[in-house]
C-alpha cells in the first residue's frame, strides 16, 4: 500500500519494515478511535512509523503516487462542506467569513514571522507561519510538504495544539451557559455506487494535474478540492462525493508515516 521508493525498486528490508508498520498502524488506530482519541488514524501512524524509524535508524518514506492520491482525498474532505450550503447562505456569511479569517490569518502570519525571527535556522519563515495558523490538523502537514516547510515541526506543533483543544474544551463548555440552537445542517449524504468511487478516485489523483495547470499553491490539496466543488455542481441528486471511510483512513494513515517515518 505504502513503500519506500528507491532507484532499485522495493527491497526485502523496506517491504519487511512496512509488513510490520501498516497492521500496527491499523490496529492502533482501531483501538484510538473506540477510546475517541483525537485524530486517531493520524496519531497511530505517527506513532507506529516513528517507532520505526528510531528502532532502524533508518527514514521511513511514503510512496510519493500514495502520498499525493491520499493528499487528494484530505482536499476532497475539505471541500464537501461547501457542496452542501446553499449559495445565498453563504454570500450572507462571507462578510464576517473574510473578516474572521483576515484576522486569523494575520495573527498565524505574525506570530511565524516572529518564531522565524527567533529562530532563523532552525525555522523558515514558511515553517514557522504554517505552525501558528489554525486549521484541519490533518491539512496543515500536507500543505507544509507541498510548500518546502519542515513538515515534521508543523505537524508536532499542530497536534499540541490539537492536543490542548481536546484536554481544555469540556471544562471550557462546562462554563458555557449558551442555550443549543439548531444550526445549518452540513451532513454530507448520497448514495455511493461504483462510478462515484470511481470519479472520487480520478478526483483524488487528477486533481493535482489541474492545480498544476492553474498554477495554484500546494496543488495536490487546493487541485482535488476545487474539482470537487466543480463536479459536484453537476452531480446527480442523490449522490456524494464525499471518500469512503477506508480511503479517509487511507489518507489520514499517510500524513500520520510521512510525519512519523
Amino acid at each position: 500500500m505504502a513503500a519506500q521508493q528507491e532507484s532499485s525498486g522495493l527491497n526485502a528490508h523496506t517491504v519487511a519494515r512496512w509488513a510490520i508498520v501498516v497492521p500496527i498502524s491499523v490496529l492502533l488506530g482501531w483501538l484510538f478511535s473506540l477510546w475517541h482519541v483525537p485524530a486517531a488514524w493520524i496519531l497511530a501512524a505517527i506513532i507506529a512509523s516513528g517507532a520505526m524509524a528510531l528502532i532502524t535508524g533508518e527514514d521511513l518514506q511514503v510512496n510519493r503516487t500514495f502520498y499525493n492520491m491520499s493528499r487528494g482525498f484530505i482536499g476532497m474532505m475539505a471541500a464537501l462542506p461547501l457542496t452542501v450550503v446553499p449559495l445565498g447562505q453563504l454570500v450572507g456569511f462571507l462578510p464576517a467569513a473574510v473578516t474572521m479569517s483576515f484576522v486569523t490569518i494575520m495573527v498565524g502570519i505574525v506570530g511565524g514571522l516572529l518564531l522565524h525571527r527567533a529562530q532563523p535556522r532552525d525555522v523558515s519563515s514558511e515553517t514557522g507561519i504554517l505552525s501558528m495558523l489554525p486549521g484541519g490538523a490533518s491539512l496543515m502537514p500536507a500543505l507544509a510538504d507541498e510548500l518546502g516547510a519542515d513538515y515534521r515541526y508543523v505537524a508536532l506543533t499542530q497536534y499540541l495544539r490539537l492536543l490542548v483543544v481536546s484536554v481544555s474544551l469540556p471544562a471550557v463548555v462546562a462554563l458555557l451557559d449558551t442555550p443549543a440552537g439548531k444550526g445549518a445542517d452540513l451532513t454530507v449524504e448520497g448514495e455511493t455506487t461504483w462510478w462515484i468511487i470511481a470519479l472520487v478516485l480520478a478526483i483524488a489523483l487528477l486533481g493535482e494535474k489541474l492545480g498544476k495547470l492553474l498554477h495554484l499553491p500546494a496543488t495536490a490539496v487546493l487541485g482535488p478540492l476545487l474539482l470537487t466543488v466543480l463536479v459536484s455542481f453537476v452531480l446527480p441528486e442523490g449522490h456524494t462525493l464525499e471518500p469512503l471511510y477506508a480511503f479517509k483512513v487511507m489518507a489520514f494513515l499517510s500524513i500520520g508515516w510521512v510525519c512519523g517515518g
